[in-house]
Order: C-alpha cells, then sequence, then structure tokens
C-alpha cells in the first residue's frame, strides 16, 4: 500500500468511530501486524493537524483510564 493509501484508511477509520481508537484497533481494521508503520503514518497525520492524541497533550482530560495507558487517537473533525 502506497503511503496516500495508508493514511486515506487511517482517516477514514477515525473519521467512522465516535470515540477514540487505540493503536491495536487501527491495526485491527487495516489487518496490519505491522505497528511501526502505522504509527509512523500517524505521525505524519498527526503534523499535518488531521490526527489529534490526547494522551501525548492533554492526559487528565482522557476519558478513560485504559486509554490513558495505551494511547489513543482521533480525527480532527
Amino acid at each position: 500500500m502506497a503511503r496516500t493509501d495508508f493514511e486515506k484508511k487511517i482517516l477514514a477509520f477515525l473519521r467512522k468511530r465516535r470515540k477514540p481508537a487505540t493503536m491495536k484497533a487501527i491495526c485491527f481494521h487495516l489487518r496490519t501486524e505491522n505497528r511501526v508503520t502505522i504509527s509512523k503514518y500517524i505521525r505524519i497525520l498527526e503534523s499535518k493537524k488531521k490526527v489529534y492524541s490526547p494522551n501525548r497533550h492533554e492526559r487528565r482530560k482522557l476519558w478513560s483510564i485504559r486509554m490513558k495507558r495505551k494511547g489513543s487517537f482521533y480525527a480532527v473533525q
């Protein structure tokens, strides 16, 4: 898959989903084992201000302890 394909699929998944998604959920949705590449594309999307990660920026405001621990991402609408 090309870079843009991965980015589009990640964004589409996060937009469709109401609540923040963990890395595990994103990898499961994309049917891939390789979390390193997925995290790379998430970082790229974060720098483009398309994806937001509350556990990196405002940990206290996160709605669940599990999400605090695992790290979560959601699409910026």
